[in-house]
């Protein structure tokens, strides 16, 4: 193979240019984990690569629990399925703890008070009960357990996560609940690590590919070493290609033509972007680069044009209507414009709303 159209392939491979899938449990299992700290974000990214859906079916699956939403890997909020939660936890959750380590101790965290809290936790969210982050830090500090610290609560409540102990319930109006684990998902069986590592590796690079084993230690949080052992079980499996002295693996599929001019508005932390260590792969000038360089807001929500990436796009509601404010790169050809439109249009489809279109600042 001479030439690999990386970008294409990711947005083939990954459902962005071709759907797939009809529900949002699968993309959430095919994709390993989807980032979902911007909870509504995530429900589009789930969305787009569905096509013809809408919000609300989305969060139905949230609700009901066929995706989960929880602190895994590096670590952040992601969704992941029922069926995973638990040995994907096992395979990354020990490298969460020894990177949170530090702040633990800043915090005072030690793991006498930790196996305390989720005691404490346990016995207020058992027999079925969901219970808000601000209601668990009032059930801790009645048991003496200070938590009005925002971030000694987050860190307690992400151990209980990364124990296992407790995950995303439904929505109680704007505010997240969490629940029992064990009383939200039924038990699976363990996976041995060896066993554990050899799928994550094996979905991760059928889902992400072409990727490198550096992309997957960027998104795992595993170490190198542990990226290259289970890149070793698995390799057979793949297809590679050296491309400017790096190594892509990707499953063997066919790359469909894209259509030009195609526009698509991608989510905060959408794994297009976000699931790759290097990302250049998507940036189509020098001038894109530098101004990716300076604004921090590159990596959240993405226009991307014709695979790379052309600028960055923001949201305004109301009850009524979507403002989509949009900061580009470069200017769009009458083509690109069209193909913009319809991309916004989709976007206010599936949040059942008209679409209004502004500038973001300076393009």
């Amino acid at each position: 193979m001479e030439k690999l159209d990386v970008p294409n392939l990711r947005l083939q491979t990954q459902m962005v240019s071709e759907h797939r899938m009809k529900k949002p449990e699968d993309v959430v299992e095919f994709l390993v984990c989807v980032q979902a700290q911007d909870y509504f974000g995530a429900l589009w990214a789930l969305g787009l690569r569905i096509g013809n859906v809408v919000e609300p079916e989305m969060e139905r699956a949230f609700i009901d629990g066929s995706i989960l939403r929880t602190h895994i890997m590096r670590p952040t909020w992601h969704f992941v399925s029922p069926k995973d939660i638990r040995w994907i936890q096992a395979l990354t959750g020990p490298r969460v703890k020894q990177n949170n380590s530090s702040m633990g101790r800043k915090l005072e965290l030690d793991s006498k008070l930790l196996n305390r809290s989720q005691k404490i936790i346990a016995k207020a969210l058992s027999g079925g009960n969901m219970l808000t982050r601000d209601e668990l830090r009032e059930v801790l500090a009645k048991a003496g357990i200070e938590a009005a610290d925002s971030l000694r609560k987050a860190y307690i409540l992400m151990e209980a996560e990364l124990d296992c102990l407790i995950v995303s319930g439904p929505r109680r109006g704007k505010q997240f609940t969490y629940m029992l684990l064990d009383e939200r998902v039924p038990a699976t069986k363990p996976k041995a690590r060896k066993d554990a590592l050899e799928e994550f590796t094996r979905r991760y690079f059928a889902s992400h590919g072409p990727a490198t084993v550096h992309d997957m230690n960027w998104y795992s949080g595993l170490t190198i070493t542990e990226c290259k052992e289970g890149l070793e079980m698995v390799k057979s499996e793949f297809e590679k290609i050296e491309i400017g002295g790096k190594t892509f693996w990707f499953a063997e599929t066919k790359l469909k033509k894209p259509k030009p001019n195609t526009c698509y508005l991608l989510p905060n932390y959408d794994e297009y972007g976000i699931g790759y260590r290097d990302r250049s792969e998507i940036f189509d000038s020098e001038y894109e680069k530098r101004i990716v360089a300076r604004d921090s807001s590159t990596f959240m929500n993405l226009i991307i044009v014709d695979s790379m990436l052309v600028g960055t796009w923001r949201r305004k509601l109301s009850k009524t209507e979507v403002t989509l404010e949009s900061k580009r790169f470069r200017l769009f050809t009458p083509k690109e414009e069209a193909s913009f439109k319809k991309a916004a249009d989709d976007y206010g489809r599936f949040l059942g709303l008209k679409v209004k279109l502004a500038k973001w600042g300076k393009s």
